[in-house]
């Protein structure tokens, strides 16, 4: 099917222009109200931007770093240089390791080289776990959006795929879609030995990996099966910890409008041999497939791309095609840059022709990047190579003629202008012949005014225009900034915002009673008791412990009891760092996940948690932040808790 044939099809779609027009909308409307939250946010944007532009041209340096300092934790480095070299990588580390099982979380990497086929056709059986993504793969079709894959299905769709591919009963409710999915992801987590994830960022002076998403199956691909493989585009690389700061400070804010997503997680390496809960190996295969040779050209820019998806949600021709209409791992202002800069990518050539330079890519874009730029480029290189068809090549030069005469140009105005008002009725002409024909078979052509903007300027002013004067006419004051809630109260706020329970205790006896209250009698997991505060490992005795036992009965827990390492009062987010102690099925596996928090090690802010917990990041195996339950909203936008991860996140905050 040609791109003129797809675009046809999509725009004739009523269902997909009312899906598209919702999600798009309210991830914009979202956005906004996330970004208000960002003390100088405009600031935080340029200097991400200087980051990720500088970032580019160090590409080299950093992976060198990132090599080394991964190494040095236990991580293993590969390189490939396309994606038949990737896969090839991570079918020798299966072959080795005796893996046949894998469970894969949402990573645009892995879609750009075709992992799944590659591993499928070695004889891997590969699971799909993002809600989204898990729907795409049972219905055979692919991603339309790259944050929300399913924005192209409502759910009837849904229902209807689930009944068809799992033999389930038809329902189209939201909630019960997920329940669903969730009992077979289960299993299917329950029994993989090799869990592969894309990354976010690949942090150079660390060496570890940091993830983000919101339904919990990235904890899961990174914590069950014994080995962990992370694919991750050398675009990824940030020189430290404080720039991966910077650049989730906008991420989830810009692709979801959410203050942070529910997981964020830090990967040190494998799990410690002391008692340590993880995989036994973490690999980590830094993927070029022509990004190096982007690097090298006019379109490098491109990569400093942060993947939130927001410049497909500003973009009016996307929201009117979706994103199949590309026919491209990536859509929209993004996927239109990138696919046709890569080594061979003329067969994308067409994309760029999708813009109408209106430049809210550009404007919506966290880092700035300038798409609409570098889109005319790609135009200006199409022209130039001889690749653009006879009829428009004939178009543009009459256009250029015409735009280039003043004279001709005020000639054409004017008949134009007559000629299409001839037609018109209230402003509007509904066909027209020729080439203007095609644009009135999908909608009307507002025509033009009958004195044009040109003509009330040579007029000069008149009794129409009215002149409004900027002398003398007073600022309007900026809204006062409210004074810094304390630290505890803000943080209640916060996760209290994020559907989590908040109990705060006065006395440390407060907090054992109110852990009693929450675990008795029930299935529980649990961090070691020294390493509980308050005493509230005592508690533990009025819970049957599965400590000890296999994954699948562990699997069986109701609750999960962990102390924190720290807390972040602006997100509303704990902070747990796995270790021999610690593991980190308590707050995964079982549905309720209580934690207890020292008051004291709340901080302000990630920046200024992320500073405290230097150590804990340097050592752990795996560092994880969570703002609440887990939840999805890849259903028609609708909110569901307890997709992979806990559905209920009760936290009791002590003296």
């Amino acid at each position: 099917m040609t791109l003129e044939e797809r675009i046809g099809r999509a725009v004739a779609d009523e269902h997909l222009h009312a899906a598209l027009g919702t999600a798009t909308s309210a991830l914009k409307e979202r956005r906004v109200r996330a970004l208000e939250s960002v003390p100088d946010v405009e600031g935080v944007r340029d200097a991400a931007r200087r980051q990720r532009l500088d970032g580019i041209q160090r590409t080299d340096e950093l992976a060198a770093a990132f090599t080394a300092n991964a190494a040095a934790r236990g991580i293993r480095v590969h390189r490939a240089h396309d994606g038949a070299e990737a896969i090839a990588l991570m079918r020798s580390i299966a072959e080795r390791c005796g893996l046949t099982r894998a469970v894969k979380s949402k990573s645009m990497a892995t879609e750009e080289i075709h992992l799944n086929e590659g591993l499928e056709a070695a004889g891997l059986h590969v699971r799909e776990t993002d809600l989204g993504e898990y729907i795409v793969q049972l219905a055979r079709d692919r991603p339309s959006h790259i944050i929300l894959p399913i924005v192209h299905m409502n759910r009837a769709d849904v229902g209807r795929v689930m009944e068809r591919e799992l033999a389930v009963p038809f329902t189209d409710e939201p909630v019960e879609l997920a329940a669903i999915a969730r009992a077979r992801l289960r299993a299917d987590f329950l029994a993989a030995d090799l869990g592969i994830t894309g990354g976010n960022l690949a942090v150079a002076d660390t060496g570890g990996v940091v993830l983000v998403s919101n339904e919990g199956n990235i904890r899961m691909v990174t914590s069950l099966p014994r080995v962990h493989v992370a694919l991750v585009g050398l675009d990824k690389l940030v020189p430290t910890l404080p720039d991966a700061e910077r650049i989730l400070r906008l991420l989830a804010r810009s692709a979801t409008g959410q203050k942070s997503t529910v997981y964020t997680t830090l990967i040190g390496g494998p799990r410690a041999p002391d008692g340590d809960e993880g995989p036994d190996e973490v690999h980590v295969i830094l993927l070029d497939n022509g990004r190096s040779a982007i690097r090298q050209g006019p379109q490098a820019e491109i990569l400093a791309c942060i993947r939130c998806g927001a410049c497909l949600n500003a973009c009016p021709v996307y929201r009117q095609i979706g994103g199949h209409s590309y026919d491209a791992t990536y859509p929209g202002p993004l996927g239109s840059v990138f696919m046709p800069s890569l080594p061979g990518g003329q067969q994308w050539d067409e994309l760029p022709s999708l813009c109408t330079l209106c430049g809210a890519c550009q404007d919506i874009c966290p880092v700035r990047i300038d798409l609409p730029g570098m889109l005319l480029k790609l135009r200006a290189d199409k022209v130039g190579a001889g690749r653009s068809t006879w009829s428009r090549r004939v178009a543009m030069a009459g256009f250029a003629a015409v735009m280039t005469r003043p004279w001709l140009y005020g000639v054409a105005r004017r008949l134009g202008g007559w000629w299409l008002r001839m037609g018109s009725s209230g402003g509007w002409r509904g066909s027209a012949p020729g080439l203007i024909g095609r644009w009135t078979r999908a909608r009307d052509l507002p025509v033009p005014a009958a004195r044009s903007f040109w003509d009330r300027f040579e007029e000069g002013p008149g009794a129409d225009v009215e002149l409004v004067p900027t002398a003398g006419v007073a600022a309007a004051a900026a809204p006062a900034v409210p004074d810094p809630l304390d630290r505890v109260q803000r943080f209640v706020t916060e996760a209290t915002a994020l559907a989590a329970e908040v109990f705060v205790e006065s006395t440390a006896e407060g907090v054992r009673a109110r852990v009693r209250d929450l675990i008795a009698g029930q299935r529980a997991l649990s961090w070691d008791a020294e390493h509980l505060p308050y005493g509230v490992g005592a508690e533990l005795d009025g819970a049957v412990l599965l400590e000890g036992e296999d994954l699948q009965v562990r699997a069986t827990a109701e609750v999960g009891l962990t102390g924190a390492d720290g807390a972040i009062a602006a997100t509303g987010a704990l902070i747990l760092g796995s270790r021999a102690g610690r593991p980190r099925t308590p707050s995964l596996l079982p549905p309720l996940h209580v934690a207890v928090l020292r008051r004291e090690d709340i901080q302000p802010d990630l920046e200024a948690a992320l500073a405290v917990h230097a150590e804990l990041v340097a050592t752990c195996s795996s560092v994880h932040i969570i703002a609440g339950p887990s939840r999805t909203a890849d259903i028609e936008l609708h909110l569901t808790l307890g997709v992979h991860g806990p559905g209920r996140v009760a936290i009791i905050v002590g003296p």
